[in-house]
């Protein structure tokens, strides 16, 4: 392509085992999946490059691979079933590791603190006289 920058015949080869080991170190590749990965990369470098690319240019370029979402599916259980499970780790931490002891937590209550209603009302009070005092004595 005659890009500038680009390397002197007499060191293409250093060239091209710099870029293997800079596009190989700590990643798989795996042929049948990334050949299009790949073609597509320098097909994207061959028509945006203006210079010789680097590696890194290279990398950018590659298509990502799509990967399925983990799915998770919750179940509910009863607060009895959840107790005897929670046992069974109680007893699995006792036999593992002696000594770690985890209290079983008492049920919270719902929210702590002043009643929803009553907050409400306080930061009424407090954000409307602010929009009063902001606007001025001839609002």
């Amino acid at each position: 392509m005659g890009l500038d920058r680009t390397p002197a015949s007499d060191v293409i080869e250093i060239t091209v085992g710099t870029w293997h080991e800079a596009i190989t170190t700590g990643r798989v590749f795996d042929q049948s999946r990334d050949t299009p990965r790949v073609r597509a990369a320098f097909v994207t470098l061959a028509q945006t490059a203006e210079r010789w690319p680097q590696p890194r240019h290279f990398l950018d370029a590659l298509p990502r691979i799509e990967q399925a979402a983990l799915r998770y599916e919750v179940k509910p259980v009863s607060p009895e079933e959840a107790e005897r499970r929670m046992a069974e780790i109680r007893k699995t931490l006792d036999e593992k590791a002696p000594g770690f002891h985890v209290e079983p937590k008492a049920a919270k209550p719902e929210r702590e603190g002043p009643p929803l209603a009553e907050v409400e009302r306080e930061l009424q009070a407090h954000y409307g006289r602010g929009k009063v005092a902001a606007a001025g004595s001839d609002a």
